[in-house]
């Protein structure tokens, strides 16, 4: 990987307090918030995610684990990848088609049911929901508002 050092390098610089950046001189100003603060965070969502896979019917609850592990592996080559041109992406078809092949989905009948019945993502048919689509709706707007 050609910015393989540079990552290497910057890690390194962030664990020692080595020339901060601009908005670490600015953060510098505020009280800092204790790890374990985090750690609380951390460990409550994952258990009350456990909790809700594992009540559900409708998704394991090895799956989170396996997506949290997906995530890990894909933030580093994506987050070069916007850092070095400034475009953001979405992995939305790749993920789908990797999580159907942990999970025993028909990607392919999704697809098709997706282009091929009539009004499937309006809100005039209200037995198919497109609840991805919904969300990016709202989480535009949100941010958007914000």
């Amino acid at each position: 990987m050609i910015l393989g050092k540079f990552i290497i390098e910057r890690f390194r610089m962030t664990l020692s307090d080595k020339k901060n950046d601009i908005h670490a001189k600015l953060m510098s100003h505020y009280p800092q918030v204790s790890e374990w603060w985090y750690y609380i965070i951390l460990f409550l969502s994952f258990i009350l995610g456990l909790i809700y896979c594992y009540s559900s019917p409708l998704l394991p609850g090895y799956i989170m684990i396996v997506a949290i592990i997906v995530n890990f592996i894909m933030m580093i080559p994506t987050g070069v990848i916007v850092a070095v041109t400034n475009m953001t992406f979405i992995l939305g078809v790749p993920i789908d088609i990797f999580s159907s092949l942990i999970v025993p989905v028909h990607y392919t009948t999704a697809i098709y049911l997706l282009n091929h019945i009539p009004n499937i993502c309006t809100h005039k048919n209200l037995v198919w929901k497109c609840l991805k689509a919904e969300g990016s709706y709202t989480s535009s707007i949100l941010w958007g508002a914000i």
